[in-house]
């Protein structure tokens, strides 16, 4: 894991951004909730001079912070809870999964994360980068996982499914016998017992 979040690390240097804070989008999928104790106490020793900048990613036209929110929150709270102007550290390029590798590995002045936060943070990043790859599967008309039963990955190209005839046969058997009324017990005992098929193949008839 620790390699991933090295890999997640902005590649290029980032840009100081003043953003009003009702355009800052607080991830709920991986940030933790919002502590007021924390918020509070930072409100309190405030200082404009020697506070961090939060972090922020730009992506799909949006500020996304993934470190900071506490600070943040300490700002409005002292503007008497109304939206102000922030300084952010914004970097582009990153994406969602990035994000929460980011969060997961705060070091410095943030609170420190507790295991689950961390482990909440890392899954929801793989689940950010297999719907990220989905998707591009999917706009490039790529089949994902395994083919259904019927279908096979084709022998010269296993990014396109072919027909599995001897499937085809076993399906419209059952198509017809289920056409004459017959339970589906019954079909299963009756593909069990012939040899048209090959268990190890299909498992689900055994």
């Amino acid at each position: 894991m620790k390699a991933n979040v090295l890999n997640a690390r902005p590649t290029s240097m980032y840009e100081m951004v003043e953003i009003n804070s009702r355009d800052i989008v607080i991830p709920d999928a991986y940030k933790r909730r919002l502590n007021t104790d924390r918020v509070a106490k930072i409100a309190a020793g405030f200082d404009e001079c020697i506070a961090n900048e939060p972090k922020a990613s730009q992506r799909d036209g949006r500020y996304y912070v993934f470190d900071g929110q506490h600070t943040i929150a300490a700002r409005k709270k002292l503007n008497r809870n109304a939206d102000l102007p922030i300084l952010c550290k914004v970097y582009r390029g990153i994406t969602e999964h990035d994000e929460s590798l980011l969060f997961a590995a705060q070091t410095g002045e943030s609170a420190a994360l507790t295991p689950s936060a961390k482990l909440r943070a890392r899954l929801h990043g793989i689940s950010a980068k297999r719907r990220i790859s989905n998707k591009i599967k999917g706009n490039a008309c790529e089949p994902m996982g395994q083919p259904p039963y019927g279908y096979i990955k084709d022998p010269e190209d296993p990014k396109h499914w072919v027909v599995d005839e001897e499937a085809t046969r076993v399906i419209r058997r059952i198509y017809g016998m289920t056409l004459e009324g017959v339970g589906t017990e019954q079909i299963a005992t009756q593909l069990k017992m012939t040899a048209t098929f090959c268990r190890c193949q299909f498992p689900m008839l055994r």
